[in-house]
């Protein structure tokens, strides 16, 4: 998953919603995430990543 966030780093909108994605798997990207300045939405509904998951995104 994180070589496919690797294209999206200068993508607006990514819509991941049930993908299976877990806490683990927002870790994973937390970088590739963090240095994307040009996202305004991402779409995580559906995944079970938790408070934990949450956590990583911020």
């Amino acid at each position: 998953m994180t070589s496919l966030l690797l294209v999206f780093q200068v993508a607006e909108d990514v819509n991941f919603a049930a993908n299976g994605i877990t806490a683990e798997a927002i870790k994973a990207f937390d970088g590739v995430l963090q240095s994307n300045i040009t996202l305004k939405t991402l779409n995580l509904s559906g995944n079970n990543i938790g408070d934990e998951g949450i956590c990583y995104l911020f």
